[in-house]
Parts: C-alpha cells; sequence; structure tokens
C-alpha cells in the first residue's frame, strides 16, 4: 500500500508531460531513440490531441533520427528543428531533412527552441492543432523552462538547472 500510494505522488518532468500554454497544448517527452519514439507516438494516440500534431524537435547528433522520425511521422505532420544546448546537438538543417525524409509534410528550420516554439505555436492556433517536443533530454527541460513549467524546485537549483536560465 505503501509503495501504490508513493508512486501515485510521483512526477517525472519530461515524460509524456502535458503543459497548455496560451490555447495549446504542448506534449513535452525527452524520447531520443526508436523505442522512447515507439512510447511517445502510442501516447500520443492515447492523448487524443486536438487537431493535428506538430513536431518541434532537437537531437544530439549521435542519435539514429531518421529511425526516431519515421516513427513519429505517424502522429506528426509538420516539423520545427531546433539545435539544442549540448556540444553534441545535430544542426537544425539536418534534422529538417531527415524530418521530410521520414514523411513530414514540411520541416522548418529553426536557429533556437524559442523560435521553434513561436512558429510552432502560430501554427498550431491557426490549424486547431497541438505540439510534441521531443528529442533528447536536454531539449525537454529547456522547453519545459520556455513554457514556464519548470518543474522542480527552483530554490536550490544545480548547475545543470542553472544553464537553463
Amino acid at each position: 500500500h505503501a509503495v501504490v500510494t508513493g508512486l501515485e505522488g510521483v512526477v517525472w518532468p519530461g515524460r509524456c508531460q502535458r503543459v497548455d500554454r496560451d490555447g495549446v497544448t504542448f506534449v513535452v517527452d525527452g524520447a531520443h531513440n526508436p523505442d522512447g519514439a515507439v512510447a511517445l507516438r502510442d501516447a500520443v494516440r492515447r492523448l487524443g490531441l486536438a487537431g493535428p500534431v506538430g513536431l518541434v524537435a532537437g537531437y544530439c547528433g549521435d542519435k539514429d533520427v531518421l529511425a526516431h522520425l519515421r516513427i513519429m511521422s505517424a502522429v506528426a505532420t509538420h516539423g520545427w528543428a531546433t539545435p539544442i544546448r549540448n556540444a553534441r546537438s545535430l544542426e537544425p538543417a539536418a534534422t529538417a531533412e531527415r524530418m521530410l525524409m521520414a514523411g513530414f509534410t514540411s520541416a522548418e528550420t529553426c536557429g533556437s527552441l524559442a523560435e521553434a516554439l513561436a512558429h510552432a505555436r502560430d501554427w498550431a492556433r491557426a490549424n486547431g492543432g497541438s505540439i510534441v517536443a521531443c528529442g533528447s533530454l536536454f531539449l525537454a527541460g529547456e522547453v519545459l523552462v520556455e513554457l514556464g513549467a519548470f518543474p522542480w524546485d527552483v530554490r536550490a537549483p544545480d548547475a545543470n538547472e542553472l544553464t537553463l536560465r
């Protein structure tokens, strides 16, 4: 009973975390490999998000990005490629190219996460859609901060959290 009670209160930031901002639903997930993409794709289907789904994505260059995007293309049609704050970040142009190869209807190269989220938000509003952000745990943290959903106690941030401000 104690374990079940404890687990009921667990929050795992950046794992299929729903954030509603400015009339748009965002789902933030750190999925960055094909297995994670399958779990996220299935979760997005179960969530029954409004309208078409767009994808904001940023990856480390050592990941199987094309396989990840092929799986995500089953639920997302439009993409915004962004860099992540990591030395291994894949260039957004390379991510956008892979989005098109994976079957996305459109893919936009963005110079920053703020730009990608703004363009995705505008698209979602215009189309009655929702946005999924994924591709890296680094990106998930950055998105949560950008959306004002910083999910942990900031009274004593650690060194990694300080870089997100």
